[in-house]
């Protein structure tokens, strides 16, 4: 977990991201807020309602620091409305109102529209400076949104663009990219805030967030259009080529030489770019990303990153970036060989019953074993002594572990903690 001593995080580090990102794209205005909200890794695999309410609570409008993580979640707990929770949103917006005691109140928003779920987000950003939390792929995990990027003042006009939103993710720290995530509103919408069920309520999917309780205004919503999809994967090297662009018209801009730290920019500047891996889609048919690297220069370690872009490997949209602080290993994705000597030490093949392996690829899904598409897992297909045709043997995280099927977060046991 965050120490106390470090938890507060950069603003200035996001709102250069996202002034630099807007000059990628050529919009015609810029309206941003983000939250200073420290970031908190949550202390269970089923803690991101707490650890999300942690976030909130901290963040600089608040400051009110709550700890354990475990008393946060047994209130959320013995609060919700419904059975087979971990944390549901009834909990949730209690356990901040206990805490708060007063200095803001929260509640939850269930809308069947994805536009007035989006909507209400960048409202209480705006409007209240308060982070709203956000339950994403279906029912499964909670997320702070410490940030949002359009074109106007979300409460001030009847009509804007929302490009993007800043999400601070307890699933993991800050030993590995996926923390802090900037989501282009493209992949928020179509991978990520997908809607879900609660309380066995009719009419699913809602699009479930605790935010202020005052409804949003009226506000039209508009989305940036949505690049070609091409019949065939872009090659590595065009991917390598974009990202090249990418970061150099982020270095040039001077919103970022005046929102960055004089570190932070000297890392990034002398970051090269790693060669893009693909990454299949499981959950989705005909659907991959590239994860493209951000190599930290002068460190002794292999494979040391300071960010990660991701692009979509069919039409090249940008779908998100993720940045550290301090460099962090990447080597079980950078490094194929490296990750296949770790497979064999771990999965004997000749006491699996597996008679050849024959593919070793990068793939993900939004499941137990990996929450963040930054962190997708090693998946081995072979033949066995009971079979010719080729099956999945097992799959590996980044971190080594092994694993023979995964979990979908939508059939976790219990939902809002994903576990």
């Amino acid at each position: 977990m965050t120490t106390l001593s470090n938890r507060k995080w950069q603003r200035k580090h996001w709102l250069a991201t996202c002034l630099a990102l807007g000059l990628l794209v050529l919009l015609s205005g810029c309206w941003l807020k983000i939250i200073d909200t420290p970031r908190y890794t949550q202390d269970t695999s089923y803690y991101c309602g707490a650890a999300s309410a942690q976030m909130v609570l901290d963040s600089e409008n608040l400051g009110i620091y709550v700890s354990p993580q475990s008393d946060i979640y047994n209130y959320i707990h013995s609060h919700n409305l419904c059975t087979g929770w971990y944390s549901d949103p009834e909990g949730l917006k209690d356990a901040l109102n206990h805490y708060v005691a007063g200095a803001a109140l929260f509640n939850w928003y269930a809308p069947f529209n994805q536009d007035d779920a989006n909507n209400k987000l960048a409202y209480t950003i705006d409007y209240y400076g308060v982070p709203p939390i956000a339950l994403i792929y279906g029912s499964a995990h909670w997320v702070v949104v410490s940030g949002v990027y359009t074109s106007d003042q979300p409460t001030s006009t009847p009509a804007y663009d929302i490009y993007a939103f800043y999400v601070n993710d307890p699933w993991y720290g800050t030993s590995t990219l996926g923390e802090d995530r900037y989501i282009d509103i493209r992949s928020w919408n179509d991978d990520i805030f997908t809607g879900g069920s609660w309380c066995g309520a009719p009419g699913s999917p809602r699009y479930i967030s605790v935010v202020d309780p005052d409804p949003p205004t009226r506000a039209k919503i508009n989305y940036p259009a949505v690049l070609k999809r091409r019949t065939s994967i872009f090659k590595p090297e065009e991917i390598r080529n974009m990202t090249s662009q990418f970061l150099e018209k982020i270095l040039a801009s001077k919103e970022l030489t005046n929102h960055y730290s004089e570190e932070t920019i000297k890392k990034l500047s002398v970051a090269t770019i790693g060669e893009p891996k693909l990454v299949s889609r499981l959950d989705k048919k005909l659907d991959a990303y590239y994860t493209v690297p951000l190599m930290a220069a002068d460190q002794k370690a292999a494979s040391m990153v300071q960010g990660a872009v991701l692009y979509d490997a069919y039409s090249g949209q940008f779908r998100e970036m993720s940045v550290v602080d301090d460099a962090v290993s990447y080597i079980m994705l950078d490094n194929k060989d490296y990750a296949l000597k770790t497979f064999y030490r771990k999965f004997d093949p000749s006491r699996s019953g597996v008679r050849e392996l024959i593919g070793f690829e990068l793939v993900w899904a939004p499941s137990e074993q990996s929450r963040s598409p930054y962190q997708p897992l090693w998946q081995a297909k072979g033949t066995t002594t009971d079979s010719k045709i080729p099956v999945v043997l097992a799959y590996m995280s980044q971190s080594g572990q092994i694993t023979k099927t995964l979990t979908p977060l939508a059939e976790s046991k219990l939902k809002g903690g994903g576990n």
